[in-house]
């Protein structure tokens, strides 16, 4: 993933979660309709959150720092 701001960070996020259902939509199952409905359930409530987040978003970039066993840090931001 390339350097993103904060508002293409979340579009990239809902894309991938509706790519991800269809893929898992394209696959045969006897319990679709079950299936479809806890997928469906699922897409909304994280939906909800990442718009909860973006609405309260106060930073223009995100960094992400990665610890090794020594605790040592390094970071990187996007």
């Amino acid at each position: 993933m390339n350097q993103l701001d904060c508002k293409n960070f979340y579009d990239f996020i809902r894309k991938n979660i509706a790519d991800l259902k269809s893929e898992i939509l394209q696959t045969d199952h006897d319990d679709f309709m079950d299936i479809n409905k806890n997928l469906n359930n699922l897409e909304n409530k994280l939906k909800k959150e990442i718009n909860e987040l973006e609405k309260h978003t106060e930073q223009d970039r995100f960094i992400i720092a990665f610890y090794d066993e020594t605790n040592a840090g390094k970071s990187t931001d996007l």
